[in-house]
Order: structure tokens, then sequence, then C-alpha cells
């Protein structure tokens, strides 16, 4: 037996054995639903968060607040980190007033509640910050205020879709928000050339960002170089003249003639048909207006030309015209990868191209008594103006430099006839 020799020992040996006799199973207690709480809230961020079913995440986290109702059934940290997780789940859903109440529930069980890692965004912190500031470091705040501590705090009503300014949570991971003014966290969370200020996705660039967030180019040059095409018509007594072609021997003589009496139909005739044109090397610039529309002026020559006939107009190389452009996609002419577009072009051009053309005439002697026939090429010229449009794209590998493809139809006068365009070349932007 122990022996204490003051009574007033003794007294404080027996007060502190019965404080501990008593509050051992206190705090025991204190924490007695944590676990199945805390199971609660894990399902409900890791599994229905993450995979935007907000309303089975609201529902776990109510039952979590429910389970920690009763004074000391959990911590007051887990308790507030429920509530802290309720606020996040609103402020995805653009529900700012019942995420500020759940932040302030937060903040009044355990004044140093912090947003978890896994779910932090700027956004959150900027509003957990304001809403601990307002409640004056740890006190309710006044607007939208919340359940008592340990109280379960029972989901708001479901606002309208049409009040939500965007389908995607703030930050979310692998949603984006195409609209301008539309919630975000980082530039990847905005389309196309749209960059992230402020929490909010504008199409103005900040100074000092990257190549890919800044503003389109103005200012656009390039090289092109275009094969034509030119749909000639059939016609009969193409080298003896009046058909509109001019008919010139494989070594390029000219040549007219007439084919000999009681020649087949097809002799000097042409059945028409698209045949290959010039080749045409152009320069060009073009002036954005906005990130979808450019216009602008291109000038080349053609690398290859038509035989002349004597006394005849020599084959016009040069070509100059002018375009404007529409970018289909947002923000094209500020974006990577593929950049359809559709133009308008009207200039200055000619063409020239040619068909095969046989003749029965006496310049071949006759072999085994058949008379021979000689092959000629009839030339055909249209042009010196034209109108067109078409369809295009560029493959942009930066925002200020791509190779662009166009194919386009020309309307050829006051020589009337139908060509086609297909085009190639790189562009640059500065």
């Amino acid at each position: 037996m122990i022996r204490f020799r003051s009574p007033f020992v003794a007294f404080s040996a027996c007060f502190l054995l019965t404080a501990l006799a008593l509050g051992s199973p206190r705090a025991a207690l204190a924490a007695a639903n944590d676990a199945e709480a805390g199971k609660l809230r894990q399902a409900a961020i890791e599994q229905d968060y993450l995979a935007t079913d907000f309303a089975a995440a609201e529902a776990k986290l109510s039952q979590a607040l429910a389970l920690c109702k009763d004074a000391g059934s959990c911590t007051p940290s887990l308790r507030a980190r429920i509530h802290c997780d309720f606020g996040v789940i609103y402020f995805a859903q653009q529900k700012k007033e019942e995420a500020d109440g759940q932040f302030a529930a937060a903040i009044k069980d355990d004044p140093n509640v912090t947003i978890s890692p896994d779910l932090s965004t700027p956004e959150l912190q900027k509003e957990l910050a304001a809403v601990k500031a307002s409640s004056g470091g740890g006190e309710a705040a006044a607007a939208g205020s919340a359940p008592a501590s340990g109280e379960a705090s029972p989901p708001p009503a479901a606002k309208s879709a049409a009040s939500s300014e965007s389908d995607c949570p703030p930050g979310f991971p692998g949603c984006k928000s195409s609209a301008t003014g539309a919630t975000c966290s980082t530039n990847d969370d905005c389309n196309g050339g749209e960059t992230c200020q402020n929490g909010t996705c504008t199409g103005e660039a900040p100074s000092g960002s990257s190549e890919e967030e800044q503003k389109p180019k103005l200012n656009w040059v390039s090289l092109t170089f275009e094969q034509e095409f030119i749909l000639l018509p059939s016609a009969n007594n193409v080298c003896a003249g009046g058909s509109g072609y001019t008919c010139f021997t494989p070594s390029g003589t000219y040549d007219k003639n007439s084919p000999l009496a009681g020649s087949p139909s097809t002799s000097d005739s042409v059945g028409g048909g698209f045949s290959t044109a010039n080749q045409i090397i152009m320069v060009g610039y073009e002036r954005a207006f906005g990130a979808n529309i450019t216009v602008g002026a291109r000038i080349g020559f053609a690398i290859s030309s038509a035989p002349t006939r004597p006394n005849g107009t020599a084959f016009f190389p040069l070509h100059a015209e002018i375009r404007g452009t529409y970018w289909f996609l947002h923000n094209s002419l500020a974006r990577k990868g593929f950049r359809p577009y559709f133009v308008l072009t009207g200039g200055a051009a000619e063409a020239a191209a040619s068909l095969n053309a046989f003749v029965y005439d006496g310049t071949a002697p006759p072999i085994n008594g058949q008379q021979q026939t000689t092959q000629y090429s009839a030339w055909k010229h249209v042009g010196q103006g034209f109108i067109g449009g078409g369809l295009g794209t560029a493959f942009a590998f930066s925002p200020t430099f791509g190779i662009t493809a166009e194919l386009r139809v020309m309307e050829y006068f006051p020589t009337t006839g139908t060509g086609l365009g297909i085009q190639i070349g790189p562009m640059l932007g500065f």
C-alpha cells in the first residue's frame, strides 16, 4: 500500500487519477465517427466528384456531416474538412453563395483549414481566403451563413442550367471552357488562342506571354506555287482556223492545215476536257482584320508559257490578284494545327493549254495505200482577267508559321474559260 505523507499530496494524486479515468474514454469518444465519416468523404471526392457526379458527392458528404452532428463525435478538423469539400463542390457548380457558406462553417471549426491539395486551384484558394478575411479570421460570414458546427448542411435547390456560366468546373481536370468569359484556372482551360487572365477566359494575351498565347499576327506573307488546269471545249477544224485554237507541230512550229477531202470526222478535231496549263510562282501579303479575316494581294509569273503564232499576241506571263479570306475556326490565326478557310479572288492573268489534234493531210506520204495523220498541238488562250473562289487549309506548326494548300475555281474573261488552280506554299506571320 502506498502511504502519502501529506493530505495535500494525497488529494492531488486522487484528483489526477480521477481525471485520467474520466478523460480517457471521452478522448476516445471524440473521434468515434472519424473513420466512418472519413471514408464517406474520401468516396465523395475521389469517386463522385472526379466523375462530376456532384449529386452523389453531396449525398455522401451530407451523410458524413450527419455522423459528425453530435458534439465530440468527430474531430473539429475532420468536420472542417467536410465543410470545405462541400464548398469545393458548390464552387465547381458556380454556386458561390453556398460555397462561401460552407467555407465559413469550415473556418469556424478550424480557422487554419485549407483546400485539399488534390482539389486546390487558384480560384478556390482566393475564394477561401476572401471568406476568411470577411469572417474576421474564423467567425462565420454573414452572407450565406452556414449551419452551426457539427450540423449537416442539406444541398440547396439546384439552379437552372441557364444560370451556369460554363459547363466546366473551375480548373476541373480535362475540361475546357470554349466561351469567352468562362471561368478558368490556366490557359489549358480555354480553347483556341484564348488565355486565362484573372480567372476568366479572354482572347487578349497578357504581356510577356508565350507565342502560343499571343494575339494573332496582323501581317502575313506567303510564297505559293500554283498548277493550273483549263477546261477546253470540243471543236472541229481546230487547225483549219476559226475555232479559237491555234495549231503547232510537236517541235513548236505554227501550221495551219486543212484535212484532206473525205477525211474521217475525227480528223482535225478535239474532244475537249481539262488540260494542264500554267505553273505560277507567287509572293503575297495579307493583312489580318481580327482573328478570322485577312485581305491582301499576290503577284507572280508563269514559269511555263505557250507558243506564239506569227504576228500573234505573245502569252501574258504576269499574274496579279487581290484576295479576301475567311478562316473558319475560332481565333484561327493564333492557333496551331489545321486552319481551314474560304477565299474569294480576282485579278489579271492569262492561261493557255493544249490538246492533241490529228489531221489527215498531204504532208505525210501514204503507207500501204492509206493516208497517214499528222499530230498537232492545238493551243487555246483564255483570260486576261479572272474572278474565282475556293477552299483551303493551312497547317500551322506554330501560331506564326504554316503550310497552306488550296483548291480554287476561276472564270476567265474576256476570252472565256474555266480554270482550276491547286496551290501549296508556306505562310509567315509577323
